[in-house]
């Protein structure tokens, strides 16, 4: 965005106690670093933010991290631009909002959300569920699909961790709707044909982590938590990804791995087969048969892993950030403008 070819002034507005990384790049130019002295994190939002934005006399607020937005806007005087990514929290309730005061939380964000001036969401999957789940007006919604970040769009293979044995990668660790325990069980169900390895990289969600039976404790290996440029050459060394979510609200990971030079393995459900087209080899995601199947496919069939290699370049080519930030500038002039 700072590099675009606009007269804008952008702020980049913080508590001053936690200082994001973005910040050493945000200095100069365009460019306006302004760190807000500390508060409860409601306070600091509602109260300590909007009167910050008066006296520096900010046109347009964009919230970009999730739903929330000003409560007291009158306070503040600038138009509001929020990116809610999904609606992925209303869908799986039990999952992502766990208690009633969460869900009163999250219920309060997303209506400052609705009320904001416009709404930028990463696909059309995400714009039609906040229409219909969330009750978001589909005039105020601007679709901007996400970009893959330098770490994934280096060249080279990447070497195979320690063990040496070629392997499959997955993501996800315990997150329910990344559906690993399937892939676990559709790699099993193949493991005897091929020679692979299957690493699972990832976190642990909420304290929950992938269960590896114990009989593939020497075929299964869980990674956990990596650096970008470790996750790249993950990618980069893997002979396909396997990603057969059971949502998503984009679905990053697939478009990483395909700038990667990899082969993906995917679902069409959420936004999957928006976001990879036709260059993913797509299964049923709750059939860990056809998940093994499609392993099998992909490892021993040179012809097809090369065509989906391919095209997953072509495809990535189509996802920028520059072109993100153009479109988000257009948001932000065209609700400048209508104020």
């Amino acid at each position: 965005m700072l590099s675009s070819s606009t007269a804008h002034t952008f702020f980049l507005v913080f508590d001053a106690s936690r200082r994001p990384t973005l910040d050493d790049e945000w200095s100069g130019g365009q460019a306006v670093s302004l760190p807000l002295a500390s508060a409860p994190e409601v306070a600091w939002e509602q109260l300590r933010l909007p009167l910050a934005l008066r006296r520096h006399r900010i046109d347009v607020f964009h919230r970009p991290s999730g739903a929330g937005g000003l409560a007291l806007r009158p306070l503040a005087g600038s138009r509001v631009v929020v990116t809610v990514h999904d609606a992925i929290p209303l869908k799986y309730r039990e999952d992502y909002l766990r208690n009633v005061a969460h869900r009163a939380f999250f219920a309060f964000q997303m209506s400052l959300s609705r009320r904001a001036d416009a709404v930028i969401t990463v696909s059309e999957t995400s714009k039609h569920d906040l229409v219909t789940i969330g009750r978001f007006a589909p005039s105020k919604i601007a679709v901007i699909g996400e970009g893959v970040d330098r770490d994934f769009l280096t060249a080279g293979p990447g070497d195979a961790p320690a063990g040496g044995a070629p392997y499959l990668l997955a993501m996800g660790a315990g997150e329910p709707r990344k559906n690993v325990a399937r892939v676990i069980e559709g790699f099993l169900r193949v493991a005897g044909r091929i020679d692979h390895r299957l690493l699972l990289v990832g976190g642990p969600w909420r304290g929950r982590r992938a269960v590896i039976p114990p009989s593939a404790s020497g075929r299964v290996q869980d990674v956990g938590a990596v650096t970008n440029a470790q996750l790249g050459a993950l990618y980069r060394g893997a002979a396909a990804f396997i990603y057969p979510s059971l949502d998503e609200g984009f679905g990053l990971p697939v478009l990483e791995a395909m700038a990667c030079g990899t082969p993906v393995v995917t679902s069409r459900a959420g936004s999957l087969a928006e976001i990879a087209g036709a260059a993913a080899l797509y299964v049923d995601p709750r059939d860990p048969s056809a998940i093994g199947d499609a392993i099998l496919e992909v490892v021993t069939d040179p012809v097809r892993r090369s065509a989906l290699v391919a095209a997953g370049q072509a495809r990535v080519r189509l996802f920028s950030w520059e072109a993100a930030a153009r479109q988000t500038i257009e948001v932000y002039e065209r609700v400048a403008a209508s104020g």
